[in-house]
């Protein structure tokens, strides 16, 4: 039995609570409710990112202009900071897109599994072997 981590109140569905019809409107009401709050709070993500790394950018280049100013040094720290946030968050948004690809099309024997495979095994296998004096 899966539990998709995309709809966060399926387990409701599958604990049985879901027989009852007022239950199962509250259920529907909040499910729609949580995945609009979701999709708000991390619809930009990876270009939120992008934008930070870009005010970063910005930020040292003006503060390589005057390296003893502390006004500068304080705005790209705070910049810094903002920058490691989004970035990290966009990667974990990333990862798990990519997970969900992977269960959407690798479950199955399908040729994207094969590929993977195939790269995998690639990636890992030995080519070359040298002993101690380099040959």
């Amino acid at each position: 039995m899966k539990i998709s981590n995309s709809k966060p109140l399926q387990l409701f569905r599958i604990a049985g609570c879901y027989n009852d019809v007022q239950g199962s409107e509250k259920i529907k009401v909040a499910q729609k409710e949580v995945e609009s709050i979701n999709s708000q709070a991390f619809q930009n993500i990876v270009s939120e990112a992008n934008d930070d790394r870009a005010k970063l950018q910005q930020a040292q280049v003006q503060l390589q202009t005057d390296p003893s100013n502390v006004e500068y040094q304080k705005v790209e720290s705070q910049l810094y900071q903002k920058f490691r946030r989004s970035s990290y968050m966009a990667e974990i948004f990333l990862q798990k897109r990519s997970k969900a690809t992977w269960i959407r099309l690798g479950d199955d024997n399908t040729r994207y599994f094969y590929s993977v495979i195939k790269h995998r095994k690639l990636k890992h296998a030995t080519t070359q072997l040298r002993d101690k004096s380099g040959n």
